[in-house]
């Protein structure tokens, strides 16, 4: 325990003594183990260590993602070639287009691919024409995969939970060092209490 978090500690002690208030080995642990440094330090480090691994956790489950673009609207002029002669002609692109993509992804983590069931919907509004079309897949099922990239998933499987046992090691090492700690003070603080009320005895007999 660093020096800042003992002399806390040895003032709240001694804020007791002098209030005639009872401190007991129990609360004084408990106060260091809430508000030292150290504890706090080791604290939040454990709960980076947590959130991490619950963020890998999440990678290996199934995610439902929504995705597309809505009100995407072009007005320009393109290039259009007649079928018949041949001609190309400068016409006018006024149109919108809408679509949205629904998907269930699993990630594998043997592979690093990602394995998808879709489902898509893409409509086309052409305002110089007044037509609309719709394009529609109800189910398709893909699989994505990198070929030269690492394969960090695998890796992570192996890695994450031993990360998160040596974290929570380290928690528990933590907590019980804040506890040897304020062990040693709490009984330094009774004895040099105990020194104290002899000496005023001493004193009130002469």
């Amino acid at each position: 325990m660093k020096k800042t978090g003992i002399i806390g500690i040895l003032l709240l002690m001694g804020y007791s003594i002098v209030n005639a208030q009872t401190l007991t080995l129990t609360n004084a642990i408990k106060i260091a183990q809430e508000n030292s440094l150290d504890a706090q330090i080791a604290r939040f480090s454990f709960m980076s260590k947590y959130w991490q691994y619950r963020s890998f956790k999440a990678e290996l489950k199934p995610s439902v993602n929504l995705g597309g673009m809505l009100g995407n609207f072009n007005h320009s002029v393109v290039e259009a070639r007649d079928p018949e002669t041949g001609r190309v002609n400068q016409v006018n692109n006024n149109t919108m287009t809408n679509y949205l993509t629904l998907s269930l992804d699993q990630k594998i983590a043997a592979t690093g691919g990602t394995i998808s069931l879709q489902s898509y919907l893409y409509r086309l509004d052409q305002f110089d024409y007044k037509e609309k079309t719709y394009n529609s897949q109800p189910l398709r099922i893909s699989y994505t995969q990198s070929l030269r990239s690492f394969n960090s998933l695998k890796w992570e499987k192996k890695t994450a939970p031993v990360e998160y046992q040596i974290a929570e090691r380290d928690y528990v090492s933590a907590m019980q060092n804040v506890t040897i700690r304020v062990t040693s003070l709490f009984f330094n603080v009774l004895a040099v209490q105990s020194d104290y009320k002899q000496s005023l005895a001493t004193v009130e007999d002469r």
